[in-house]
């Protein structure tokens, strides 16, 4: 969540298309090669992988909570993981959401599945 939030800020008033900030993980979804769940720490990891789409995947997660729930909801989400004293994932979902993990996950998969068949 924070780095996909972190590219959420620094993309947000850029007018960088989507093909091209997301370019790797759609090319990936395109191939039929598509993620099964949201990238965890070591999708990070330099030396495990494709960081680059692990990165995009965050970013398009943050993209489609601002789109999908408003941009306010992604920022009182991603503050509310961002207190320890909070019951954290997935918990935290749930409250700030009002959808479990596994629906977010299934609807950032679509969101990203359209995305890669539109650009």
């Amino acid at each position: 969540l924070s780095e996909g939030f972190a590219d959420y800020v620094a993309y947000d008033p850029a007018s960088v298309p989507t093909g091209v900030v997301a370019a790797d993980l759609l090319e990936q979804v395109r191939a039929g090669d598509a993620p099964r769940q949201l990238p965890d720490d070591a999708a990070f990891d330099a030396g495990e992988g494709d960081i680059a789409a692990a990165y995009e995947g965050a970013w398009l997660a943050c993209r489609m909570i601002a789109q999908r729930w408003g941009e306010p909801t992604l920022v009182r989400f991603y503050t509310e993981m961002a207190d320890s004293a909070g019951p954290g994932w997935p918990e935290e979902v749930e409250s700030s959401l009002g959808v479990s993990e596994r629906r977010l996950v299934r609807l950032w998969r679509s969101y990203v599945a359209q995305l890669a068949a539109s650009t």
